[in-house]
């Protein structure tokens, strides 16, 4: 379950995420490289982003607490 904290930070790690991809896109041989082959930058990918995100946390939760995992 993500709690009110996880969710704000997820939105900003998004937001920080989001607008470091565009800048770096706004360069020319970043541009030049990521559009050669084809690829084209996707705006809903910040949402995708923030479920992917979501999903692994969640995944490597149960992962950590099963195996005892503390925080140093």
């Amino acid at each position: 379950m993500v709690v009110d904290s996880q969710k704000k930070r997820l939105k900003s790690l998004s937001a920080v995420v989001s607008t470091r991809r565009w800048r770096a896109l706004a360069h020319g041989d970043v541009k030049e490289r990521q559009f050669s082959p084809g690829i084209e930058p996707n705006p809903s990918m910040t949402r995708e982003l923030v479920s992917m995100v979501k999903s692994e946390m969640s995944r490597r939760a149960r992962v950590i607490k099963a195996a005892h995992i503390k925080a140093e």
